[in-house]
């Protein structure tokens, strides 16, 4: 068996993991946490697990309004302090061998009464004797480096289960950013309306709002 196969059967065998884990509860509570925040929501996370505060913020961006992406600590997320009340939730994503400064800046921004959620694996990031709610993920897998894949597919589970309960709010919001796409001709199946015509059909939307 090649290299490459078993990494990857490694990496199925975490994700499947993650699946037993049962973390309903935890992504029901995570889900409110987000949802209800009534100031801004901010996410960080470290070298590599700041793709996945990323992909996260631009799905929350879609579902809520004050959702601000700081990447990784710099100076400019440094400045982001400031602003960061008992209003706000900073969602961390933290992941062996944990970052002085992602560490750090979690740490001043409970002191300053945000509401901390932490993503990080089995060990736990030192984050998680402050956080409000902690979501841990298996990232062991068959190479020197460990896996962010169950992280992925972990935000991905928290994106359904907040699509699961959307009210009818967060569904207009989400209509009228379609349509503001549309009018834009931002993605390609929106391309059709515009003078520029797409070699193929394109499928519906993926989210059927009802």
């Amino acid at each position: 068996t090649s290299a490459s196969v078993r990494y990857l059967a490694s990496v199925a065998g975490s994700i499947q993991q993650l699946a037993a884990s049962g973390q309903d509860a935890l992504f029901e509570r995570a889900a409110r946490l987000v949802a209800g925040s009534k100031g801004r929501v901010y996410l960080l996370g470290g070298r590599f697990s700041r793709h996945l505060a990323g992909m996260l913020a631009g799905y929350l961006s879609q579902l809520r309004d004050g959702v601000v992406d700081l990447g990784e600590v710099n100076s400019r997320a440094v400045d982001q302090l400031v602003d960061i009340s008992r209003a706000d939730t900073l969602i961390l994503f933290d992941y062996r061998r944990y970052q002085n400064d992602t560490v750090r800046f979690g740490l001043q921004a409970a002191r300053r009464g945000a509401h901390l959620i932490l993503f990080t694996d089995p060990w736990m990031s030192p984050l998680a004797a402050k956080a409000e709610l902690t979501l841990t993920c298996p990232v062991a897998a068959e190479s020197p480096f460990d896996t962010m894949a169950p992280a992925l597919a972990q935000i991905e589970a928290l994106t359904a289960h907040m699509l699961a309960m959307i009210d009818d709010e967060t569904r207009a919001r989400i209509e009228d950013l379609e349509a503001i796409r549309s009018e834009n001709a931002v993605t390609m199946d929106a391309a059709r309306k515009t003078e520029f015509r797409p070699i193929r059909s394109f499928p519906g939307p993926k989210i059927k709002l009802r």
